[in-house]
């Protein structure tokens, strides 16, 4: 399981990360391996 912070999105991610990791976490989500789990937002 990835979790990640409000720190760690405000890093800068380039497209070409981005696209890769789209595809691995589609591709695990069709393989049943990943869930989808919307982001939760505290105090708000």
């Amino acid at each position: 399981m990835l979790l990640i912070n409000n720190q760690e999105v405000e890093e800068p991610f380039t497209m070409k990360d981005c696209r890769a990791a789209l595809e691995d976490g589609y591709d695990d989500l069709l393989k049943g391996d990943a869930v989808y789990r919307p982001r939760l937002l505290k105090g708000s």
